[in-house]
């Protein structure tokens, strides 16, 4: 059924965006520009008609597109299909285990697509994608905010999916170990209706100084030392405030007794 509806969904509402400049798209463009390296390998789920995927070979080394609906693919594969972008259908928490194929990514990038998938289906949805990953791989995901959803489903129902979740950020967290390295509210048609969220698996720690920084140390200590001469005035009147402040106090005690 959901197959039928994105089959539908795909000819009535998608195609448009070959006649009309889609602004949701061209924030994700941005995001994907921020967050995806030259010759990053990247696997693009909820492909549409591949505009996305399309734009991201002029960069990728490689992109596998993949969607739940043949009309898509159908039409992704004559848009952006070529040597580096391979388009396919696949429902990844159904069949995820078949990206096993591929060598690993370095990004999965999911536009305006986690709304659109149960939340039931979150743990097996982040499990697919983290063993489709480098060990510092990426996550980028877009979705509308709560708000958003919220108003659509209070004033205009008739504009939802059928499958359209309100998604927490906690709903995400929540089921994969990849860290939070970039969140925003966007506004692309109204105030704050869109969410821009990368996670990364890369966990490594380094101190910002090296020891090897001699400049860095410098400059540090600099900086250390302008803001201890920039507050020395007012520690010199804190001293007084804080001696008054003790005297008012055994006077109050001396008082009560």
């Amino acid at each position: 059924d959901i197959e039928k509806f994105y089959d539908e969904f795909s000819e009535r509402v998608l195609v448009q965006d070959f006649r009309y400049l889609n602004l949701r798209q061209e924030a994700i463009r941005g995001l994907c520009r921020r967050f995806v390296r030259d010759g990053d390998r990247v696997l693009e789920v909820g492909c549409g008609v591949g505009i996305i995927a399309r734009t991201l070979q002029q960069y990728a080394s490689f992109v596998l597109a993949v969607d739940i609906s043949s009309k898509n693919v159908r039409i992704a594969e004559k848009f952006a299909g070529s040597d580096r972008c391979e388009v396919r259908v696949l429902d990844i928490v159904e069949q995820g285990g078949e990206l096993q194929a591929y060598d690993k990514f370095d990004v999965a990038i999911l536009p305006d697509v986690v709304e659109h998938i149960p939340r039931e289906r979150y743990p097996a949805l982040f499990s697919a994608l983290e063993n489709a990953l480098l060990p510092d791989g990426r996550i980028i995901l877009t979705y509308p905010t709560p708000e958003h959803q919220g108003y659509l489903k209070a004033n205009t129902p008739d504009m939802l999916q059928v499958v359209d979740e309100s998604v927490e950020l906690s709903d995400i967290l929540g089921v994969t170990k990849l860290k939070p390295v970039y969140f925003a509210y966007r506004d692309i048609w109204e105030k704050n209706d869109y969410v821009h969220f990368v996670l990364s698996g890369d966990r490594s720690y380094r101190p910002s100084f090296d020891s090897d920084s001699v400049v860095a140390k410098i400059r540090n200590r600099i900086r250390k030392y302008w803001w201890r001469f920039s507050n020395a005035l007012f520690l010199r009147r804190l001293k007084k405030v804080l001696a008054e402040a003790d005297r008012s106090t055994s006077t109050d005690a001396t008082r009560r007794k």
